[in-house]
């Protein structure tokens, strides 16, 4: 199956957090059958958490220059978002008010 990650997620993975996650997501993420993709919005939105410190931990700080690096490692996929993606997006409803346009497009 494949699933693609939203930035939270991302976040998880990086601190080494799966464990907190819901027992049905960490089963997703820890079984190697499945195909883990992210889209290249979240990997934007995740460089910029990492440039303005929102994903440092302590004296732990994230490098914004080792994030596509380390998504890589991780044999997580990035999908560029593409001309079909723009046409989806377009058609989708506001559901109870959502404004954020990168969780809406990932």
């Amino acid at each position: 199956m494949r699933y693609c990650l939203d930035t939270n997620i991302l976040e998880f993975m990086l601190h080494s957090r799966e464990t907190d996650l819901h027992e049905d997501i960490f089963a997703i993420l820890s079984d190697y059958e499945n195909t883990l993709l992210t889209s290249s919005v979240c990997v934007h939105e995740f460089i910029h958490l990492a440039q303005i410190g929102k994903l440092d931990r302590g004296k732990r700080k994230t490098n914004p220059d080792d994030i596509l690096k380390w998504i890589e490692s991780t044999g997580i996929e990035i999908v560029s978002v593409c001309r079909r993606h723009l046409l989806r997006y377009s058609a989708l409803p506001m559901h109870n008010g959502h404004r954020d346009p990168n969780n809406r497009m990932t």
